[in-house]
Parts: structure tokens; C-alpha cells; sequence
């Protein structure tokens, strides 16, 4: 599955399926279930034009530019998500897809998203070759890319989802994708998407000689240090503390452990992880 930095990651491991070049993702258990209490940061700011991703159901036609037919969704969790930084718009099917979105969009690693990706053929267990279509083809830094299914638990452990599953592995073309990611609820706890939706948020706001002056201390840390004591070093209160977060978007400050970013979470320097990783 995605590399997800330490400012979303905790939620998603990698490992292959035995007896077959399958990579999926394994869920790790999450103590949050619930949405927390209040609502994070929004992130609908207006933007001047709208681009459709490609394959999304705003657009007639697919990522490979051939007309695609059209429908209207009738499911009632169908949603638009734009990226606010590109103007691009996306198309999620379900609450998971959504969540998912979101996460993807945050991560830095992350450097393209596309949902509704053109449909592969598939050789069913009879032989018989049908399509899919996967809900997100996403690429990271490495250039690995990551065909992902993203449906409720409840629906991948029937022995007919898991024949499915092992069939798109069985048939992912190598011009496609280099792996198959499979996401359930589990892997998206409330936590993680509130984490994601507040990093998406304060990277529209303007750098200011306040993120400079934040920066200036984080990159003096010698340790970790929570998020009301970093803030208050600079005035606090709201004002201080999404300049605290933006670093941590940006990468300058990372999660100790992960957690709900708040003013009662830990952070430390970057800089202070990858010279431990490089000792």
C-alpha cells in the first residue's frame, strides 16, 4: 500500500498474499472508531476553475481520452472532493472512497491520484474474461503504482470477493500497476482522516513570518515537544497553531507516535528521524 509518511501512517502495512505475486494491504487495528468530537478544519475554499481528473464521472471520457458512457450515481455517500492545490476534481463513490481521498491527498508521497481509472480485463476463475474498474490508481515518489480497492470489510471476506481479489492480481497488467491495495474501513480510522483533512486545509494558507519563526524554533528542537507548548512559543491559540501544523504537512515537523494532530499531540524535528535512521 501507500509509504504514508509519519504524519498519516499507522494505519496501513504491506505484505503479499501466500502462493501468488499478490501484494495487499493488511489492516491494523484501530482503537478509534469513532468521529471525534467537533468538526476539523474545513477546507472548501472557492477556487476560480474546476479540472476534471480525467476519469472521473464529470468528464464523457476516460484517462486514455475514449468516450466513456455516462451515468448518474444514485448512492447516496457520492461525493466531489477537489484538491484545492491543483483545481482538480475527484469523483468518491462511498464513505470509504472518500475517506481514502482524503488521506491520499495529504500525503506528500502521494504525487498522483486518479479515481475511476480506465478498466483492465480480468480472466474470471471459469476462464471467461470480464472488466473492472478500479477506484483510485495512485503513484508515489518511488514510481510505484498502486491499484486500489476500497470497499466495506464486510464485503472482502466472502469467499466470492476474495476470488475476485485473487483474479485482479492474477491478471494486473505490469503496464498498469505494480501492486493491488485493498481498503477497508479499518485501515481509514476517524483519526487518520481528521489528521487529513486539517493538513489539506492549512496548505492554502499564506506563508507568513509566523511559519517562518516556527520553523526557526522546530529546526532547534532536541527532542519532541507538544503542539500547545511549540504554539505558545509564538503567541498561541489558533493563530500559532496551524503554522504548527503546516510544518508538519510540509514535512519539517513529524508525529512522535500516531495520533490525532491536536494541541496534546507530540511532535519533533524531521531532521532529528533521518539522522537516528542514518546512525
Amino acid at each position: 500500500m501507500l509509504d504514508l509518511p509519519s504524519t498519516l501512517s499507522g494505519s496501513f502495512s504491506v505484505g503479499r498474499a501466500p502462493a501468488t505475486g499478490m501484494q495487499m494491504v493488511s489492516p491494523v487495528p484501530a482503537n478509534d472508531t469513532q468521529w471525534p468530537v467537533g468538526q476539523p478544519d474545513r477546507c472548501d475554499l472557492i477556487v476560480e476553475e474546476l479540472v476534471p481528473s480525467g476519469a472521473s464521472r464529470l468528464s464523457p471520457f476516460d484517462e486514455a481520452g475514449n468516450p466513456r458512457a455516462q451515468h448518474v450515481s444514485t448512492k447516496a455517500s457520492t461525493s466531489i472532493v477537489c484538491d484545492l492545490l491543483t483545481t482538480k476534481t475527484f469523483v468518491a463513490e462511498s464513505t470509504i472512497e472518500s475517506r481514502f481521498l482524503l488521506t491520499a491527498m495529504a500525503d506528500r508521497t502521494v504525487i498522483h491520484i486518479q479515481d475511476q481509472p480506465s478498466a483492465i480485463q480480468v480472466v474470471g476463475p471459469d476462464g471467461k474474461p470480464f472488466s473492472h474498474t478500479f477506484d483510485f490508481h495512485t503513484t508515489i515518489e518511488s514510481g510505484t503504482r498502486v491499484a486500489v480497492f476500497a470497499k466495506p470489510k464486510d464485503r472482502t471476506t466472502t469467499s466470492e470477493a476474495q476470488t475476485l481479489l485473487q483474479c485482479l492480481a492474477d491478471s494486473l497488467p505490469v503496464d498498469f500497476a505494480d501492486m493491488l491495495a485493498l481498503v477497508t474501513e479499518e485501515d481509514l480510522p476517524a483519526w487518520l482522516v481528521a489528521n487529513a483533512v486539517l493538513l489539506i486545509s492549512v496548505q492554502r494558507d499564506p506563508w507568513t513570518h509566523l511559519h517562518d519563526a516556527v520553523l526557526h524554533t522546530a529546526n532547534g528542537l532536541g527532542g519532541s515537544i507538544q503542539m500547545r507548548d511549540l504554539a505558545a512559543m509564538h503567541g498561541g491559540g489558533r493563530k500559532a497553531f496551524r503554522p504548527c501544523v503546516r510544518l508538519i504537512a510540509d514535512g519539517f515537523l513529524e508525529l512522535v507516535e500516531p495520533a490525532r494532530i491536536d494541541s496534546a499531540c507530540f511532535v519533533r524535528s524531521s531532521n532529528e528521524r533521518q539522522a537516528r535512521e542514518a546512525a
